[in-house]
């Protein structure tokens, strides 16, 4: 059996690529930038929030992707919460 290599068929990854960006970007809301005007890090020239659980960050130099875990979120943030409550 022969295998199918990339460089033989560049045209059907770029092609279940693009599928796949497709897919992603229509079960996302609109994604927006906001440009740095000295809120964040000076190496951070735009940002854009992915849900309420996390942000891309795009500098001069390239990408950040920062994930959070729903359920650590809410963990943490209940924690927190209970630390405040009970603090004098």
């Amino acid at each position: 059996m022969k295998q199918m290599t990339l460089k033989k068929y560049p045209h059907i990854f770029l092609l279940v690529s693009c599928l796949i960006c497709l897919h992603v970007a229509a079960q996302t809301p609109n994604f927006e930038f906001t440009e740095n005007k000295g809120q964040w890090d000076s190496q951070v020239r735009f940002r854009g929030n992915i849900g309420d659980n996390g942000a891309f960050f795009l500098g001069k130099e390239g990408f950040t992707v920062l994930l959070h875990n729903p359920a650590d979120v809410a963990r943490f943030s209940h924690h927190g919460a209970a630390a405040f409550s009970t603090a004098r």
